[in-house]
């Protein structure tokens, strides 16, 4: 059933650049989310929010994230985009992270 995501952080070379990445697990589509180089939870709970603007209701059912400190405002993620619950789980291993194992075209969120 479609509406659920998964999210992620994409680091560049030397940690320098930050690139968010929203994938719906069933779909694929996949949002690719501008940081402006910051992974501070503000800065990623904004920008994910502002992406999920753009995602009709029936399509924000819940968003699975690893327990990284940049998801730590999860709890105003979940107010900012009516999303009904953010599951934090344990890092996956590789080979199960939609987000790097994208096999459709990936669109970019207008900033």
């Amino acid at each position: 059933m479609p509406g659920h995501w998964e999210g992620d952080l994409i680091l560049g070379k030397y940690k320098r650049s930050v690139l968010g990445t929203l994938v719906e697990r069933t779909t694929r589509y996949t949002l690719l989310v501008p940081l402006e180089d910051k992974k501070d939870a503000l800065s990623v709970r904004e920008a994910f929010a502002k992406a999920f603007c753009s995602i009709p209701t029936e399509l924000k059912k819940s968003l699975t994230y690893d327990q990284g400190k940049e998801m730590s405002e999860h709890q105003r993620f979940t107010i900012d985009t009516d999303i009904r619950y953010t599951l934090l789980i344990q890092a996956l291993p590789e080979r199960e992270v939609p987000t790097r194992n994208c096999q459709v075209g990936c669109f970019l969120t207008t900033p």
